[in-house]
């Protein structure tokens, strides 16, 4: 039974009220709390709110500081200057409490709170009674809500769920505006991105409109941004790749990813004045309020080609030049090797015209040319008269006779300096016109021939020491401009061939002077050496029946040295006859020959000379004419320094027996020895040329000659030739002086 029925419907109806105020205050909050976007014009509003809805002395909002450990006064209502300043951590134990039990938090009297500190600042304020709640966070609270009465006051169960709902809308907001601000933040770096990218970003939806579109778009396009949006993509594209696009696009968005498009195609878009360019595109896809859109990549990459396309013809070029290089460095290589080969020709004995010839056929081949010829001048002023040619026809060149001036040739030996015809079309007009045909019949008829047929020409002239000797010429049937290099290359080949010129009048000049001083050496040894020996024969003739009559015995010594004296003149004369006819000397045996020289010295200079020869055997005409040369210098010095009583020729022969060498082929060994006054071989003899020719006449042959002497004992003179190439012997000298060979 209810003993206050009147007080107790009083009480519910207060409640109730309190309730409705409670529910009114928290939908008006809510509001606020969804539409507001200013998170700290909010905090404050819901702070007055708390404060006017339970009418309490005071409300406070504390934002937790965890870089710092405390908390900042966020707002609190009545207002005052501590407001967004951060408080110690002795004014704030209550909120901290509420922190760490992360739950409400009910002070009926500070003063017989016991769980922490009482505050100095709630205590200035005659705070009695508090409430706290905390405010949710992400992981933790963010912050605490607290109210303060200054009277004893027993919150309700609706104070404290009160409290808590305006805790949790701030949370909700907070976390929505912040949301809204990172949303904001991520659109404009979204922008920012977009507007600031060095590539054209297009947006287009599923049916293939374009719903975004960046700065660099515009300027790829010109096409404003305004009239890009709402237009197909396919707009952008050359009319005959629309279709095929449409159908790649819809493959696109059925499954799509992030990939390049087009690969390994040429994509090329259009603009709106319908130049067409080359472009790459990368695409992705990003949803935009549950709808799936396409981000295409564009970047222009003209340059790109045109770079790659000067990077290839660079390359081509690169090519080229190395070929071209790799070319001409094997030019000059045939080049050396050509003017390697004219050397040795030159070095060799061979005619003038082979030597020329081969000149010719190295031009030939190094210049590459159908045709060479060498002109040489008959007298000063002309004519012309070919001397050797290559690859030319024998009609064209038989009795060809050119004047002086006419003709490449002609010009080049009259002006000294190479003169080159690229095309002679003119020069055919001007050989028609100039030459007479009565005068010269066979050489304008040459010469018309030889025009059509040689269209190009490079003369160079041939210069010796004397003068111009002629000129070099080169023909190629069709039009041809001679290169620099080749104009130098032919003029060294002209120099080459001047070198020949003058080589080849040296060894005339040689072979004339060598024939004087030949017959002047023949006619002294026969002053020398049979004159005086008849001289003497005819002497010794007239006195001889004299002493035979007084004494027989000298008329007998006289009578066997007349006959060494007549038999010593028959084998000089004979010598000098093979020295006056080569090839006897060239056919005769060695022996043979060693014979009658010592039989000629013997009697010429009185001294015996015994020559023995072991074996026998064939040897080459100019080793047996060297073998030869070095007996004959030796004994002469025997005949003439040595002052012997005795000389010795041994020759001895060593048959090879080795496979493929002649049967009688041999390796020889050539002693001459005398027992005359020697000489010291370290001292040098000045005006004694003998002994140094005959070391060049060893050397010439690939022999080796050795020589032992000392002053009293004689001299020895040993040439070994090995019998084939290859085969070398050094000498050394003794302890005792002597040279000595080793093999």
């Amino acid at each position: 039974m209810d003993l206050f029925p009147s007080r107790n419907r009083e009480w519910m109806a207060l409640v109730e009220t309190v309730h409705l105020h409670h529910q009114a205050a928290l939908a008006r909050l809510s509001h606020l709390a969804l539409v507001d976007p200013n998170l700290r014009l909010l905090i404050h509003r819901a702070v007055a709110l708390v404060q006017e809805t339970l009418q309490t002395a005071s409300c406070q909002l504390l934002e937790r500081q965890p870089q710092e450990g405390g908390f900042l006064l966020g707002a609190e209502s009545p207002t005052t200057s501590l407001e967004g300043q951060p408080l110690p951590p002795t004014e704030t134990p209550l909120a901290a409490f509420t922190q760490d039990r992360a739950e409400p938090v009910t002070v009926v009297d500070r003063q017989a709170e016991s769980r922490f500190p009482r505050p100095a600042r709630l205590a200035d304020r005659q705070v009695v009674s508090s409430l706290s709640v905390p405010i949710p966070g992400e992981d933790e609270p963010w912050g605490v809500l607290q109210v303060h009465e200054t009277s004893l006051r027993l919150f309700s169960e609706d104070d404290v769920n009160f409290l808590l709902a305006v805790a949790n809308l701030l949370a909700v907001a907070r976390q929505r505006i912040q949301g809204e601000q990172a949303l904001q933040a991520s659109e404009a770096r979204f922008r920012t991105l977009m507007e600031t990218a060095p590539t054209a970003i297009l947006m287009v939806d599923r049916q293939g409109r374009i719903v975004g579109a960046n700065q660099r778009a515009e300027e790829l396009f010109g096409t404003p941004r305004r009239e890009l949006l709402g237009r197909p993509l396919n707009w952008l594209l050359p009319p005959e790749l629309r279709d095929s696009h449409a159908a790649h696009m819809d493959a696109f968005f059925q499954s799509p990813r992030s990939r390049p498009m087009g690969q390994d195609l040429e994509l090329v878009a259009q603009r709106q004045d319908g130049t067409r360019f080359p472009v790459e595109v990368g695409l992705s896809q990003m949803t935009v309020q549950g709808e799936t859109l396409a981000i295409a990549f564009i970047t222009d990459i003209t340059a790109r080609k045109q770079a790659a396309q000067a990077l290839q013809q660079q390359a081509a070029e690169l090519e080229k030049r190395v070929e071209e290089r790799t070319q001409e460095i094997e030019r000059r290589r045939q080049a050396a090797e050509g003017l390697r080969e004219i050397l040795a020709v030159l070095n060799s004995n061979r005619p003038l015209d082979e030597i020329l010839s081969r000149i010719l056929a190295q031009a030939e081949r190094l210049i590459r040319v159908d045709a060479a010829a060498i002109y040489r001048l008959d007298r000063e002023g002309g004519p012309l008269r070919l001397q050797v040619a290559l690859g030319m026809d024998r009609t064209f060149v038989h009795h060809l006779t050119v004047p002086l001036g006419w003709g490449a040739v002609g010009r080049a030996i009259q002006e000294r300096q190479p003169v080159i015809i690229p095309d002679n079309s003119a020069l055919f007009a001007e050989i028609v016109t100039q030459t007479n045909p009565d005068a010269h019949p066979h050489l304008r008829d040459f010469l018309v021939r030889h025009a059509i047929r040689y269209r190009s020409v490079l003369s160079v002239p041939i210069i010796t020491r004397n003068g111009v000797y002629g000129g070099l010429s080169l023909y190629q049937e069709h039009p041809r401009h001679f290169s620099q290099e080749a104009v130098a290359l032919v003029t060294s080949l002209a120099d080459h061939a001047a070198l020949a010129i003058e080589n080849a009048r040296l060894r005339e000049q040689a072979e004339l002077s060598a024939a004087a001083a030949e017959r002047s050496r023949l006619a002294r040894d026969l002053h020398d050496a049979v004159t005086q020996t008849l001289f003497s024969t005819s002497i010794i003739a007239e006195v001889l029946p004299l002493l035979w009559e007084r004494n027989p015995d000298e008329g007998r010594r006289r009578l066997r040295e007349l006959q060494e004296l007549t038999r010593g003149a028959l084998a000089e004369m004979r010598t000098l006859l093979l020295e006056l006819r080569p090839s006897a000397l060239i056919e005769a045996h060695l022996p043979d020959l060693l014979r009658q020289l010592a039989e000629a010295i013997t009697g010429r200079a009185r001294v015996p000379i015994s020559v023995t020869v072991d074996g026998e055997g064939q040897l080459p005409s100019e080793v047996r004419i060297a073998l030869y040369r070095i007996a004959q210098e030796a004994l002469n010095n025997v005949a003439r320094h040595a002052n012997a009583s005795q000389a010795w020729v041994h020759l001895r022969y060593f048959p090879l027996g080795r496979p493929g060498q002649p049967e009688k082929a041999a390796r020889v060994e050539l002693v001459i020895q005398d027992n005359g006054s020697g000489f010291e071989p370290s001292q040098d003899r000045p005006g004694h040329l003998g002994l140094k020719i005959m070391r060049e006449r060893a050397q010439d042959i690939d022999a080796v000659l050795s020589l032992a002497s000392r002053p009293g004992e004689g001299t020895r003179i040993t040439v070994r030739w090995p019998g084939y190439p290859g085969r070398i012997s050094s000498t050394h000298t003794d302890e005792k002086g002597q040279v000595q060979d080793e093999k």
